[in-house]
């Protein structure tokens, strides 16, 4: 018999019925709920775990969103027709675009509120994440400073990757699309992916996989847009190019030790970033001396094609690791 004030609950552990003893309250609670009951209290607790620790990893981490702008850009570079991929010049006079587009988000000119009537907003990952923090009318509590400052950091945040998408936007209009065909195209290839488009069972998968749909819109568009034999073959020469120099300029670094310096970078940032090895040396915590090196976000398209090729460059160019030696 459970004490005054607990009721209790069973459990079933290794096949045997187990009773504890809870507040009565949450027991009463938990025995009146129905199946339909507990799975809506487990999905809301799931659909709030998920958004916080997303929130927290991209929408309100600066150390996200900046490297993710040159990610969508590079993007925008070799997938949208908004670039010219090849043109040194081009590249110049999108960066002033981008910039300038960056300052229409901000102060929501009318070349931004005619992006949002056209509906090419609203697919960016950050909207996605947590819509209500970009519908909300009324700013928090002037007493709030930590939410004040974290829902200055989601905007600050939200506007860079919405820029690119502006900018993209603006130029598609520019080179003579309609408003329609220009919102199409900038949602699916102008920026991030679409990460309004989802399956039916995407956000269920989405409540055990943080960045499930994320990861599946990437690898979508990269496979429909490079599915073409101009876009593949210049992405496959660009790539093996450009995986040759990296790997022939990194083979050259040893760390004091005598360990290959390129060998000690972690797996991770090899697959999203271009690494790049500096002579300078620096001392890690435990004082151990070590080269230095650059990170350079891949693009989407660069993580399809070029992490397929890495691995076999690498290995053609430097030979065996160290490790395996």
């Amino acid at each position: 018999k459970p004490p005054v004030g607990f009721g209790t609950i069973g459990v079933f552990e290794g096949g045997k019925k187990q009773l504890y003893a809870i507040p009565e309250g949450v027991a009463n609670s938990m025995t009146l709920a129905n199946v339909q009951d507990v799975r809506f209290a487990g999905s809301v607790l799931l659909r709030w775990s998920r958004n916080l620790l997303q929130s927290a990893a991209t929408s309100g981490n600066l150390a996200f969103s900046i490297p993710n702008v040159i990610r969508d850009i590079r993007d925008v570079r070799r997938l949208s027709k908004a670039a010219q991929p090849h043109n040194l010049k081009d590249f110049a006079v999108y960066l002033r675009d981008w910039t300038r587009a960056l300052a229409d988000v901000w102060q929501e000119s009318p070349d931004y509120r005619e992006f949002l009537n056209a509906r090419a907003s609203f697919s960016t990952l950050q909207k996605q994440i947590d819509p209500d923090a970009f519908l909300r009318t009324e700013g928090r509590a002037g007493w709030n400073v930590p939410g004040r400052v974290w829902d200055f950091v989601q905007q600050f945040n939200s506007g860079l990757e919405e820029a690119t998408k502006v900018s993209s936007f603006k130029r598609l209009k520019a080179s003579g699309m309609s408003e329609v065909e220009a919102a199409i195209e900038t949602r699916r290839f102008g920026g991030s992916p679409d990460f309004a488009k989802r399956g039916t069972a995407s956000a269920e998968a989405n409540l055990f996989l943080l960045f499930f749909n994320a990861s599946i819109q990437g690898v979508r568009r990269n496979l429909e847009r490079l599915g073409t034999p101009v876009k593949a073959s210049s992405a496959l020469v660009g790539s093996t190019l450009s995986a040759l120099g990296l790997a022939k300029w990194n083979q050259q670094f040893r760390d004091p030790d005598g360990t290959r310096s390129y060998d000690r970078i972690a797996d991770r940032d090899k697959q999203t970033s271009f690494i790049i090895l500096r002579p300078e040396t620096y001392k890690t915590s435990d004082g151990v001396e070590r080269h230095a090196y650059w990170k350079i976000p891949k693009g989407h398209a660069d993580q399809l094609v070029y992490n397929l090729l890495q691995p076999v460059i690498d290995g053609l160019v430097m030979g065996k690791p160290d490790w395996v030696q």
